[in-house]
């Protein structure tokens, strides 16, 4: 049967758009040692701000900042790796039910996923060899996926989050912890066995099997393109293409190269290496966050009409309202359908307003935050 999901694999890269783009030639080189730094203002990327004051109960307590895991356009999916995960309604910021439950039970998980699948309203949760996929409003598990693996170590050298490509297949990327794994990415069935495997051309030796760094890989649909990005040092934007990835954005901001080779050596250090932290593409803009090495943290964006590059100053490390009404806004969660969202935690809120009191007017919906409550989420809209 390999041959017929190899088949339904093809149909769904294959675009048929003879359109030129970043993606069909050489990539597109997103410099930052050339790139303008300046304070970088809402109103220049986004039409459209939502600030929500997420409920507050003992059975949806958050976590310092969570992780913003999926945006529906009436709900919010937030989560804590170890604890779970809270459904809130967009609106009001009501909170609504836990999604899933942690535990050992058929249909209980180990670990909340990263992975959100919108158009099934499916949330992915790892259960130990395999995942499982809660749908976040009737809380039922309609799929469980098998999980592949590509090295003896069950920790590492396997997909760390499914990305469903359509009812029958999955793809994921082979986080290479030995650092000889052939593989960079698997598409594979809900039993877990691969049926298309692409190649990785970074190889290195690692000595050091208990210590590695983890990360998953992160897949967008760009109009009728599937694209992906990951890595130790995430610098390199790819179009997946039938057979191969092809190079479609990359980005310029070490001066030298990673040293995978010295990976095991006590003197070195991730924080010395800057990477992408979070990026997506819209028609007009790419919109990214990066953390370490010689740059910071902070935001940024490529004007693909202008072709510059613009980096928030290194003071400022996130988006700027101009009025000054709210905090600074950094983006944790950015998606396909333009929805950027990030989020302050209350205690933030309160020490922002007691600096501006009297200059600025709160808003009715943030006149009761407590130190200890839930974050305030902020929910942008990318200008078209």
């Amino acid at each position: 049967m390999k041959w017929h999901f190899l088949i339904l694999l093809i149909a769904f890269c294959s675009c048929g758009n003879s359109e030129k783009d970043a993606g069909d030639n050489l990539p597109v080189e997103i410099d930052f040692y050339v790139a303008e730094k300046k304070r970088i203002y809402m109103d220049e990327l986004f039409d459209k701000i939502e600030v929500i004051l997420l409920e507050t109960t003992p059975d949806c307590l958050l976590q310092d900042y969570p992780w913003i895991a999926g945006i529906t356009d009436g709900n919010v999916l937030m989560k804590n790796d170890f604890v779970g995960a809270c459904l809130f309604s967009r609106k009001e910021g009501r909170f609504i039910h836990n999604v899933g439950k942690k535990g050992q039970g058929p249909d209980e998980y180990i670990l909340v996923g990263g992975t959100f699948c919108k158009e099934k309203n499916l949330m992915y949760a790892n259960r130990g060899n395999t995942w499982i996929g809660i749908n976040i409003e009737t809380n039922k598990v309609e799929e469980r996926v098998k999980k592949s693996y590509f090295t003896n170590l069950k920790i590492a050298g396997g997909v760390d989050n499914p990305y469903r490509l359509n009812d029958s297949l999955y793809m994921g990327y082979i986080n290479n912890i030995t650092g000889d794994i052939k593989y960079k990415i698997a598409v594979f069935n809900r039993n877990g066995e691969a049926v298309h495997l692409y190649p990785n051309h970074l190889l290195y030796p690692k000595k050091n099997q208990n210590e590695f760094i983890y990360v998953p890989g992160i897949f967008y649909r760009y109009k009728k393109k599937l694209c992906f990005y990951s890595g130790i040092v995430m610098d390199t934007i790819y179009t997946i293409k039938d057979t191969y990835l092809q190079a479609r954005y990359a980005f310029h901001f070490n001066k030298k190269g990673f040293p995978y080779e010295n990976m095991d050596s006590q003197d070195f250090s991730i924080l010395d290496y800057t990477t992408l932290r979070r990026f997506m593409e819209y028609d007009n803009k790419l919109l990214f966050t990066y953390r370490a090495g010689s740059f910071g943290e902070g935001v940024g964006f490529y004007d693909k009409g202008k072709k510059t590059t613009i980096l928030c100053s290194k003071e400022d490390q996130a988006i700027h309202f101009r009025d000054e009404s709210y905090p600074p806004f950094y983006p944790r969660y950015m998606d396909e359908e333009g929805n950027v969202a990030g989020c302050w935690e209350a205690s933030e809120w309160l020490d922002f307003v007691e600096e501006h009191e009297g200059t600025i007017d709160v808003p009715e919906n943030l006149r009761g935050v407590k130190f200890d409550d839930n974050p305030i989420l902020v929910v942008a809209r990318m200008k078209k």
